[in-house]
């Protein structure tokens, strides 16, 4: 069972009650105390006081959530309650999806920017499929920000970690006319590293990272009759990370040739590698939001927006000084981009009401282009004499008849496209007694076409592989049943119902039991990514659908004190054949 943390609840330490905590885990404002979902609600405050920056950190307070670094941000992702997704492919999505002001982020990493002017994180457990689309099988994220305000205010933050890491932010809100209020903001962080890389006798550390962006936001009232909100932001993130660290003998000659004791495990904080693995991420968005008052106090809610989203990957594959006999250097170079647009409209009934509903309908698309370049080094025999020191002996990098250098790029187009109708309806039986019940329809389209011809020796043009460098085109050699060329491609759709059913009673005035069932969904996909070979991979990767069955508690005892939220769930999750992009396990286990 998993108590609520009371902190995240408590704005002004020193009180002794509870503030209402409002959230729209159903896309309407409520009480955390009223919504049947394991929610937990973290403010921007409890952020800043936690030293938290990005989602990264968030896992440690935030119960169930836990993150998966990779080498890039590209190959990171969020975890909730043991599932997730880790893949490379670029027409695979992520299992736990991450919400920024009503905009569906397309790919995880999109999400692990830095946390600027953040109102609350929404953290819901389980399948949210019904209210948030396809991906959400896991669970969501929900980033709501800060808006304008009424009266001039500004905000500087300072921040120093020893030994090398600064952080910088201003941010300046306030009224521009009447009924127009903006929120402006600029961020500056730089991190030297926690690790030295020894590579040349040099003392360089790496492991850091430098960000900076902006943005812009503008809240305008329309009377009573609307009101609109529109954000833009720009990011840019160069991390020389993730260098990966030995931490175990690698035999005699290669520990040699790394020069530094390297059986410490953990305790290694050195590295020897003549190439940096970094990380370049460059990202703007624009969202516009429209909330509309109706007759019959019915909301009218428009939500569109778009993002890029570049990323290039610089990654060490061999983690060492110099290629050597028997021992390739292997070095890639990648680059996405990402441009998704979106739109949804709702409308949503007088939550006060008997019966309370909202539907809505939802398009979403993507476009994903990346170019992946393998660079190997090898040598069976070599024309240098073998080092007195470390016993190795290292290719010669400019003898090009016993040295090879193999090499092969790829070039790859995803586009995703979804469509959806939803609807959901709470019916009021009793003043204690509440049936809840929602479905969602939706259709996904992915294609792709991936172009990589077999590899070749970079110095001559002729045929040659080596480590991760294949003698086999995209489309697959005709003998395995491919068609031979240098292209792939390939196309699913699916149609799917999802929903939920919840009954919800309470036991006191401010202690509230639920039940649900919840089923999700997680759209087809594909593996799409440099060593992608027809036919076998080229076979789409079909849906997964899981079953998710929860009870909990939400109460507050003495007068507002003390509050105890706890739930416990059991799930399961039906994969259909090719699963082998996705890394999940789906425990039974209260939370």
């Amino acid at each position: 069972m998993q108590p609520w943390s009371t902190a995240f609840a408590q704005e002004d330490a020193s009180a002794t009650q509870l503030d209402t905590i409002v959230v729209t885990a159903q896309k309407v404002s409520q009480n955390l105390q009223d919504v049947p979902i394991s929610v937990s609600s973290v403010s921007g405050d409890a952020l800043i006081n936690s030293g938290t920056s990005s989602l990264e950190q968030l896992g440690q307070i935030v119960p169930s959530l836990t993150f998966r670094k990779g080498t890039t941000s590209a190959n990171s992702a969020l975890v909730l309650r043991g599932v997730g997704t880790i893949s490379f492919s670029l027409a695979a999505e992520p299992s736990v999806s991450t919400v920024v002001d009503g905009i569906v982020l397309s790919r995880s990493g999109q999400a692990f920017t830095d946390l600027v002017d953040v109102e609350r994180i929404e953290v819901l457990r389980g399948p949210q499929g019904t209210l948030f689309g396809k991906n959400a099988s896991a669970g969501l994220l929900s980033i709501v920000s800060k808006g304008g305000t009424d009266d001039f205010e500004g905000d500087v933050q300072l921040g120093f970690n020893a030994p090398s890491e600064y952080r910088g932010r201003v941010s300046l809100a306030g009224p521009i006319t009447e009924n127009l209020t903006a929120r402006v903001t600029g961020f500056y962080g730089t991190y030297d590293g926690n690790i030295t890389n020894v590579f040349g006798g040099r003392d360089e550390r790496v492991n850091g990272y430098e960000h900076r962006g902006g943005r812009l936001l503008l809240d305008w009232k329309a009377a009573d009759f609307a009101k609109f909100r529109f954000i833009t932001d720009y990011y840019e993130a160069d991390d020389d990370c993730c260098a990966e660290v030995t931490g175990v003998s690698r035999g005699a000659v290669l520990d040699a040739e790394l020069g530094f004791d390297n059986t410490r495990g953990e305790d290694v904080r050195e590295v020897n590698q003549n190439l940096v693995t970094e990380t370049h991420d460059r990202q703007w968005s624009a969202t516009l939001q429209g909330d509309f008052n109706l007759p019959l106090d019915h909301t009218l809610t428009v939500v569109t927006g778009f993002r890029n989203w570049q990323n290039t990957e610089i990654r060490e594959g061999d983690f060492l000084p110099r290629a050597l006999v028997g021992t390739a250097e292997l070095h890639d170079q990648g680059f996405v981009e990402t441009d998704q647009y979106s739109a949804e409209i709702r409308l949503a009934s007088d939550q006060s009401q008997t019966f309370t509903y909202q539907v809505g309908g939802f398009w979403w698309h993507s476009d994903n282009q990346q170019q992946f370049t393998r660079r190997d080094i090898t040598c069976a025999t070599t024309t240098l004499p073998t080092d007195p020191v470390t016993g190795g002996q290292p290719c010669n990098v400019a003898d090009t008849v016993n040295t090879l250098f193999p090499t092969a790029t790829s070039n790859s187009d995803v586009n995703f496209n979804n469509f959806a109708f939803f609807g959901q309806g709470t019916y009021n039986v009793t003043e204690r007694l509440r049936f809840t019940g929602g479905v969602r329809w939706t259709r996904d389209i992915v294609e792709f076409t991936h172009i990589r011809a077999p590899g070749v020796n970079a110095t001559t043009g002729l045929p040659a592989t080596g480590p991760g460098v294949s003698g086999s085109p995209a489309g697959g050699t005709i003998a395995a049943g491919g068609n031979g060329t240098n292209t792939s491609t390939g196309r699913t759709s699916n149609n799917n119902f999802s929903g939920k059913a919840v009954v919800q009673f309470d036991l006191f005035e401010d202690v509230m039991l639920y039940a649900s069932y919840t089923r999700g969904y997680k759209g087809p996909a594909f593996n799409v990514f440099f060593n992608h070979t027809a036919p076998t991979n080229s076979l789409p990767i079909n849906k997964e659908t899981s079953n998710s069955y929860e009870g909990g508690i939400k109460s507050r005892f003495f007068d507002n004190r003390l509050q105890v939220n706890a739930s416990g769930f059991t799930s399961n999750t039906m994969a259909s054949r090719r699963t082998t992009s996705f890394c999940s396990t789906v425990p039974s286990l209260p939370t």
